[in-house]
């Protein structure tokens, strides 16, 4: 999954793909996931390069 955990507040999700044991630890340490960065950019800094982001889009299914 390219980006990962989508943004939520459902943070114990078996979805998620988290151990049991996160899971089970996640709502007393975790309010929520957010998406932090810009993952379509080169090290998050280069300038943007749409071929980069379309090829991206296409790997997630968010």
């Amino acid at each position: 999954m390219t980006l990962g955990i989508p943004p939520t507040a459902d943070v114990a999700n078996a979805r998620w793909g988290l151990s049991a044991t996160n899971r089970a630890r996640a709502p007393a340490h975790v309010d929520g996931y957010l998406w932090f960065g810009r993952p379509w950019l080169c090290m998050q800094a280069d300038t943007f390069v749409m071929s980069r982001a379309l090829a991206m889009a296409r790997t997630t299914p968010y």
